[in-house]
Parts: structure tokens; sequence; C-alpha cells
């Protein structure tokens, strides 16, 4: 981005992405598409779809010219992994990072009894406070009492930060 030019307006198709009341924090092309970065989430508008990464879903992010890389969960709670080769990034780096840094209160990695290693994560939302819990090993999630142990040590956590 030249310093004093003038901002490219976000093209019609992209524009029409947005949801009524979500606020254009920043955009660029990529490498398929158009990147749109809002107070609601990331959105990758591509030539057929387009795809949504919600805020309490957007785990952490890293910048490394001329790639944004994003660690999200799914709805299942699986992590993954999306890279977008940017054009020209202008603020969409420094969008991201300041709204992965405010929706993110608490990322914490617990060793939890015969689970291993679990990542509580707290996400500001809309709807209050959301939890996300990863685990190293999928089979954690297949056994009632590694859910049982997860779900133990996830209070416990709520309890003592009173989130």
């Amino acid at each position: 981005m030249k310093w004093f030019s003038k901002p490219e307006l976000l093209p019609a198709h992209a524009k029409n992405q947005l949801l009524g009341g979500e606020h254009l924090l920043a955009w660029s092309y990529h490498q398929a598409g158009i990147l749109i970065i809002t107070d609601q989430g990331i959105i990758d508008v591509l030539e057929s779809n387009s795809l949504r990464y919600p805020w309490n879903q957007v785990l952490s992010a890293t910048w490394a010219e001329p790639n944004l890389v994003v660690n999200c969960t799914a709805v299942d709670g699986a992590p993954f992994s999306k890279t977008w080769l940017l054009n020209e990034p202008g603020l969409v780096p420094v969008a991201v990072r300041d709204r992965v840094t405010a929706s993110l209160l608490i990322d914490k990695l617990i060793e939890v009894d015969e689970v291993g290693p679990v990542r509580f994560i707290a996400h500001r939302s809309n709807q209050g406070v959301l939890w996300t819990t990863i685990t190293d090993e999928s089979v954690a999630l297949h056994s009632e009492p590694a859910r049982s142990r997860i779900a133990q040590a996830l209070a416990n956590l709520r309890s003592t930060l009173g989130v």
C-alpha cells in the first residue's frame, strides 16, 4: 500500500457478501479471490462461493509476507489451518491481529490425567464467552471417561478464572 494513495474500493460482488450491520475493516486480493476482514470474521470470496470464518472459531493467525495463516476450529471442534497468499495485504494483517487479540480471552494448555495435553480456549462472542477444547489425540474425544475428565478440567478452570 502506497502512502497517501486512495484505497481501492471493495468490488461489488465481494461487498454483497457482507451481512446487514457487518463492518468492513480491511480487504485484499489473494491467489484465488478476495479476502475480507470484518468485525464478525473473515470472508473468503471465491469465484463460485464464499466461506466465512467467525472470530470465535479463529484460534490464532500468523503473518509471514505474503502469507496469512489462520488456525481455526471447525464446528465439530477439529482444528484446521487456512493459508492465503495476499497480493497487496494493506491493513489485512493488522486487522486480523487486532480481531484475534480482541476475541481471545484465555488460551491455556493443561495436562489432563489419562487424556494428555488439552488446550482450553475462551472467546468473546455476541452470545457471551464460548469455550473450545482441543486435544492432541482425537481418540480422547471418543471415550466417555476422557470427555468427563476434560469437562471437569474445564469446570475447574472456569471456576478458578471466574469466566
